[in-house]
C-alpha cells in the first residue's frame, strides 16, 4: 500500500530532480552535443557539479510527512477523502458496465482530487515548518534585491536603440524626419521614469507599513 508521505516526498524530489536537470540542460545547450563537462568553461563544469549534486541530494533524502503535516491538513483532507469514496462506487459501476466513457471521466477527476489534496497538504507542510523553524524575514529583503537586479539587467538588455542622441541610429530621423523618433522615445522614456518613481514611492511605503 503506498503511502501519503511517500506520494508527497515523491512529488517534492521530483520537482527539486526536474529544474536542476532542465538547469543542466541549459548548460549543455551552449556547447555542441556530446560535449564532455570537463571540456567546458570553469563556471559551467562547476554549475554542473552542483547541480548533479543537488539531484543525488534531493533524490536520497526522504522527509517524515507524517510529523510534519498539520492537523488542519488533516482536516482538510477528510473532504477529499469522502468524496473519493462516493466516486469509487461510481468508478465500479461504470466498470461493470464498461462504460468507457464515464469510467475515464471519473478517474480524471478522481486524480485531480488527489492532486489537489496532496497540494493542500504540502501547504500545511509548509506552514508548519516555518512556524517550527522559524520566520526568516530578511529573506523577502533577499529576494526583493534580486529582482531589483533582474529589473537593472532589463533596462539594459530590453532597451530598443542607443541613449546617445549623436548615433548614428538617429541620423537619418535627424536630417529626413526632425529628430521624430529621438523626441518620441524622449518623451516616453520621461513618462516611464515619474511612473518608475512613483511605483517605488507607493512601494517604499507598503514596505514601512509591513512593519507596523
Amino acid at each position: 500500500m503506498i503511502k501519503l508521505k511517500d506520494l508527497l516526498n515523491e512529488d517534492r524530489t521530483a520537482s527539486i530532480v526536474q529544474q536542476a536537470e532542465r538547469e543542466i540542460q541549459q548548460i549543455r545547450d551552449k556547447y555542441p552535443a556530446g560535449t564532455n563537462k570537463t571540456s567546458m568553461d570553469y563556471k559551467d563544469e562547476t554549475a554542473i557539479d552542483e547541480l548533479e549534486n543537488k539531484i543525488a541530494y534531493a533524490q536520497s533524502k526522504q522527509e517524515s510527512v507524517n510529523e510534519d503535516v498539520s492537523p488542519k491538513g488533516w482536516n482538510m483532507s477528510k473532504k477529499y477523502i469522502k468524496f473519493i469514496e462516493r466516486e469509487v462506487k461510481n468508478l465500479k459501476k461504470y466498470h461493470n458496465q464498461q462504460n468507457e466513457e464515464d469510467f475515464l471521466e471519473v478517474a480524471n477527476y478522481i486524480e485531480l482530487q488527489l492532486k489537489q489534496m496532496k497540494k493542500d497538504l504540502n501547504e500545511s507542510v509548509n506552514q508548519k515548518t516555518l512556524m517550527k523553524e522559524g520566520v526568516d524575514l530578511y529573506s523577502h529583503i533577499k529576494l526583493v534585491e534580486q529582482h531589483l537586479a533582474d529589473f537593472r539587467k532589463d533596462i539594459d538588455r530590453k532597451r530598443g536603440g542607443s541613449y546617445e542622441s549623436d548615433s548614428v541610429e538617429y541620423e537619418t530621423d535627424r536630417w529626413e524626419n526632425n529628430s521624430k523618433m529621438l523626441k518620441g522615445r524622449d518623451k516616453k522614456l520621461g513618462q516611464w521614469e515619474k511612473k518608475v518613481k512613483k511605483t517605488l514611492d507607493s512601494l517604499i511605503k507598503d514596505y514601512q507599513k509591513a512593519w507596523k
